[in-house]
């Protein structure tokens, strides 16, 4: 029994592993603020998604306004895509926004929310042109202001 202290000596015994749950604070701050953040991107890319309905169904329109055009169909793609303007002025913007849309009004008015497309130069002429039973001999005229109508639409701001 007097023998060397070491033998007396029992193995060392190693603590049970330890488990990933339950989660500590900081995890389960990390997953509510992750679960967050993710809640709020897809409300938002939603609702941008549905106040942006207009302009696809603007665009579409526009679409079918220059298929008629190419087509034959239509006379004066200027009057009908002007018209379409003035809806889609109608549905984003209020009247004191927007103020009367005929004239040299409607134009600085376009010019105004076109902040991130060029309007063109000739802007007022190629509104007057709306008027104007048959605009055949002014296509490019038309396709000139079919794309700033498009451009407008998809990026005209409030």
């Amino acid at each position: 029994m007097n023998g060397p202290p070491l033998d007396k000596m029992a193995d060392i015994i190693l603590p049970p592993p330890v488990g990933w749950w339950p989660l500590a604070e900081v995890w389960w701050f990390i997953i509510v603020g992750t679960l967050g953040f993710i809640t709020w991107a897809v409300w938002m890319v939603w609702r941008n998604w549905a106040l942006d309905r207009y302009r696809r169904e603007a665009i579409s329109r526009l679409d079918e306004i220059e298929r008629q055009w190419r087509a034959g169909e239509l006379d004066n793609p200027i009057e009908a895509t002007n018209l379409l303007m003035k809806r889609v002025a109608v549905t984003a913007y209020t009247p004191e926004q927007r103020g009367t849309l005929h004239g040299a009004e409607w134009a600085a008015f376009l010019r105004r929310s076109a902040v991130r497309v060029q309007a063109p130069a000739d802007l007022e002429r190629l509104i007057e042109l709306a008027y104007h039973p048959d605009v055949s001999r002014e296509t490019e005229a038309v396709t000139h202001f079919l794309a700033f109508a498009r451009e407008w639409i998809r990026r005209h701001h409030q």
